[in-house]
């Protein structure tokens, strides 16, 4: 038996097996598909998104934070901003998200892939008047900033129904201002600036063959000022397949701190046990003794074992500190201790001005 579809003065025929009429939308996931001749939008289902079998410190909580609030705000939307570098956990929360609203609340979700805007984008989430969850991925990479202020009608609840928006982005600068610390657009905020302690070492202890390396995986990721999951995951994978150390690892590692990253330490120096004063060290500020580079740089101190030595070319010395030489470190202090066995030298860089706010500390 043949159904016939109309809209407008156009019919479409469809066979029995082809169409099925329900009242709402089944909790599936969803994009949107533009009709090639009427240029008509319309949804189109697409797979579920997979979960990893464990999730780690923070997604679940938020995201059952997320939905709660959500679901508490009857006939409002709610949007959610997720800022951050790619791999650091956002667009999975996002799916998380997605997947427990449809399997608990038995939510849809749609798909934004394509800079969708204008009447007939607003009317297609408009005309869905049940509870939805919208989620715009790589929204700054989509979106240019003309194009974004097109989409503040469907924030601002301009029209009916209550949807649950999630834009993730990785660049929050290049968000419209008319987004930012607007919670009556985007309630919610989060920043994926990188890991905590607690991440790391959860995973670690999932996931790390040698796990007396913990201590100095948590300090590494101090000197990042973004350290994500991405670099996380290929720094274990590469210490459990050749038995090294995260240091040794990080040398072959597309895993490097980019030089506007560098942050400021102070430098002190001991040799044989004694406190000695720098003459200079490469790239050091002569004025304040202090370090701009890396930890996990190589560099040189140059300087004489005393004052009353600055004559005498015999107790002139020049140490060279390499990443390997790192004996500990405090990440929360940010203290960085380096050993030079064959100088007899130890050398201690404590971070001087942070450059970024650990937003997991608030929690």
């Amino acid at each position: 038996m043949a159904h016939y579809l109309k809209s407008g003065s156009t019919f479409r025929v469809f066979d029995n097996d082809q169409i099925d009429l329900t009242k709402t939308l089944p909790a599936q996931n969803y994009i949107v598909v533009e009709d090639t001749f009427s240029k008509e939008l319309f949804l189109e289902r697409v797979d579920n998104f997979e979960i990893p079998s464990k999730l780690y410190v923070g997604i679940d909580r938020r995201s059952t934070r997320i939905l709660d609030t959500y679901l508490n705000r009857n006939n409002t939307n709610t949007g959610v901003l997720l800022s951050g570098t790619k791999g650091s956990g956002k667009t999975l929360l996002s799916k998380v998200i997605s997947n427990v609203g449809s399997q608990k609340y038995n939510l849809p979700t749609i798909l934004i892939n394509k800079a969708w805007k204008g009447d007939a984008f607003n009317k297609l989430i408009q005309t869905i008047d049940s509870k939805a969850i919208i989620i715009f991925d790589e929204f700054d990479k989509t979106y240019d900033y003309k194009s974004q202020q097109e989409v503040l009608t469907l924030l601002d609840g301009v029209y009916s129904g209550s949807k649950l928006f999630i834009l993730t982005v990785n660049n929050v600068h290049s968000v419209s201002e008319y987004l930012q610390n607007r919670p009556g657009r985007l309630y919610y905020h989060y920043d994926y600036s990188g890991l905590n302690k607690d991440f790391i070492t959860e995973y670690c202890n999932d996931n790390l063959v040698d796990t007396s390396h913990i201590h100095t995986i948590i300090g590494i990721t101090g000197v990042f000022p973004s350290f994500n999951f991405d670099m996380l995951k290929a720094l274990v994978e590469e210490m459990n397949r050749y038995n090294e150390s995260p240091i040794e690892v990080l040398e072959h590692l597309n895993v490097k701190v980019n030089s506007e990253d560098r942050s400021e330490y102070d430098v002190t120096l001991f040799v044989n046990g004694n406190l000695i004063p720098i003459n200079w060290i490469d790239s050091v500020n002569q004025s304040t003794k202090t370090l701009n580079i890396s930890p996990l740089s190589i560099f040189y101190i140059h300087t004489y074992l005393s004052e009353k030595d600055f004559e005498e070319e015999e107790n002139y010395i020049t140490i060279e500190i390499r990443p390997e030489m790192l004996t500990d470190l405090d990440k929360e202090k940010q203290i960085f201790t380096f050993y030079n066995q064959n100088k007899k030298a130890k050398l201690v860089l404590q971070r001087s001005k942070q450059t970024k706010t650990d937003l997991w500390k608030l929690f």
